[in-house]
């Protein structure tokens, strides 16, 4: 798989973003699909709006590969995968952010999340910087699925580099149906310029009655071959015990019962 981003600077201080996710065409359908696609506007120094398909701020994990502490996303990321219509974590519409020199307010009025027919979300948040080296983002989705969903979802999420080797993550997620809960933890050591390992722990709590917690526990390392190619290797304890059908299925949460192993090779251009 692969993917092919275009940036570019137009006049009057408009910018243009285009993702592109590449896939093999295997099963017929198409081989690749938009991940982003939009336009930014700088008014002034402080406002920006941005229309379109745009990934999602409020969640601690991004979406592609180079951006990744380790190979699979966290079940917190799962859920707002599974809520958002567009694939990856993407949200359509428009986004308003002010911007000062330790916060950023943003204001969004979005197609509604679950692609609800006539209905639309609203995105509330701000991003905070006051600590050095550390980012602090907290915010609401809203969205209207009609009792199939977990609906509106309010997240905080940190980010803090101690000492350019020891980063940590945290984030906090509040859904309003569904899941009670939702945390994760994330610890990342560069041991050395080629080698660094990372330490993650994600667990979601469920409204339903005798549904027992979902987590799990990863050990990745990755490994700088080159400048622009990059070993990833990760081992992944998944606890699940439930048992089928159940939310995190119906959700796509996570990766079920029992033990996975992935490995990885990313190579940027």
């Amino acid at each position: 798989s692969g993917e092919l981003d275009l940036k570019s600077k137009l006049n009057g201080g408009l910018t243009m973003r285009l993702d592109a996710d590449l896939s093999p065409n295997s099963g017929g359908g198409d081989s690749a699909e938009l991940e982003q696609a939009f336009l930014g506007w700088s008014i002034n120094k402080e406002l920006m709006l941005k229309a379109g398909v745009f990934n999602n701020n409020l969640s601690l994990e991004k979406e592609d590969a180079p951006d990744l502490y380790q190979i699979t996303h966290s079940q917190l990321w799962d859920i707002w995968n599974s809520s958002t219509d567009e694939s990856g974590n993407n949200l359509q519409g428009v986004e308003l952010s002010y911007k000062q020199a330790d916060f950023t307010v943003f204001l969004g009025f979005l197609n509604d999340l679950g692609g609800v027919s006539e209905e639309n979300s609203v995105k509330l948040g701000v991003e905070v910087g006051a600590v050095k080296n550390m980012k602090i983002t907290a915010g609401l989705i809203t969205q209207d699925v009609g009792g199939s969903g977990v609906e509106n979802i309010v997240d905080v999420n940190a980010l803090w580099t101690l000492n350019d080797k020891l980063t940590l993550g945290g984030e906090l997620m509040l859904p309003s149906e569904i899941i009670d809960n939702g945390l994760l933890l994330m610890a990342n050591y560069q041991m050395s310029k080629k080698l660094s390992g990372t330490l993650r722990y994600d667990m979601v709590s469920y409204d339903a009655t005798g549904a027992d917690d979902t987590t799990s526990f990863t050990i990745a390392g990755l490994y700088a071959i080159e400048n622009n190619l990059f070993a990833n290797a990760e081992i992944r304890m998944n606890s699940d015990d439930n048992g089928p059908p159940n939310a995190a299925q119906v959700l796509g949460i996570g990766e079920g019962d029992g033990t996975t192993v992935h490995l990885e090779m990313i190579a940027t251009f």
